[in-house]
């Protein structure tokens, strides 16, 4: 048997492993859940499945699992309403109660119902 080959002292040294890997694009903190914050703020008016109370239907709250409602208000709107409130309506402002990220992950989560 041949003895093992003697590493080459002439190479450079290896590279040493970078202390730390780059941070990757997403937040590092775990993304919100906003079913939670839903149910807490807004069920009350637009009930679990937002539906909306049938009382409020004179107040103009909306069906927000309707297909129609869906496709008119873009997460982008969603998230303006749950800021400054809804004029006209008894949608108020949320701004002080939520973080951004938090009105965010509501509008998220009122995206997905149906």
């Amino acid at each position: 048997a041949e003895p093992a080959a003697e590493p080459a002292t002439d190479a450079p040294p290896a590279a040493p492993e970078p202390a730390a890997k780059p941070k990757p694009k997403a937040p590092a903190r775990p993304a919100i859940d906003g079913k939670p914050l839903y149910l807490k703020l807004c069920a009350a008016c637009h009930q679990a499945d937002g539906r909306g109370k049938p009382g409020l239907k004179s107040k103009n709250i909306p069906d927000m699992t309707d297909k129609g409602w869906q496709k008119k208000n873009s997460k982008a709107a969603v998230v303006q309403a749950l800021k400054v409130g809804v004029p006209g309506t008894v949608m108020k402002s949320f701004a002080a109660k939520l973080r951004p990220e938090e009105l965010d992950a509501v509008a998220a989560f009122v995206k997905k119902l149906r």
